[in-house]
């Protein structure tokens, strides 16, 4: 049986749920929501940090935690 590449338990399904950004193996369905948080913090810095190219605004000047 595969195993999660992040918690070492066995997968829920039989694939699993691709555990990109966290590792390059397969993850469970619990594990999963870990890797899909990441994945919307990631989205919503990359968004931001293009905002403020749009804006101008240098990355030392930002008043966000960056």
């Amino acid at each position: 049986m595969n195993r999660c590449s992040i918690c070492g338990l066995p997968l829920d399904s039989e694939y699993g749920n691709n555990a990109q950004p966290i590792n390059e193996g397969r993850c469970c369905n619990k594990c999963n929501e870990i890797v899909v948080a990441r994945r919307m913090n990631d989205l919503a810095y990359e968004l931001h940090k293009k905002e403020e190219k749009k804006d101008g605004i240098k990355e030392n000047n930002c008043k966000r935690d960056c």
